[in-house]
């Protein structure tokens, strides 16, 4: 999978990025649940990744999930 291996990103953003591969796709709620975060520290990880292009962002406000990009 794109990322896993990737020297870039952070044990905590690895260990995100299995957990969305197991649980796709998963809402900030999932993502902040699950790692005990709060809603906003769990927004601003997932965007990170979307910006370094391992994650797809779909739908808007409340409604967003997010799922590993092909």
């Amino acid at each position: 999978m794109k990322g896993f291996d990737n020297p870039d990103i952070s044990k905590k953003d690895r260990e995100g990025l299995y957990f969305i591969q197991q649980n796709e796709p998963i809402s900030v709620k999932d993502y902040a649940m699950h790692f005990d975060l709060t809603d906003k520290t769990a927004q601003r990880r997932l965007a990170n990744l979307v910006n370094k292009g391992l994650l797809i962002k779909e739908g808007d406000k409340r409604w967003t999930k997010y799922r590993l990009k092909e």
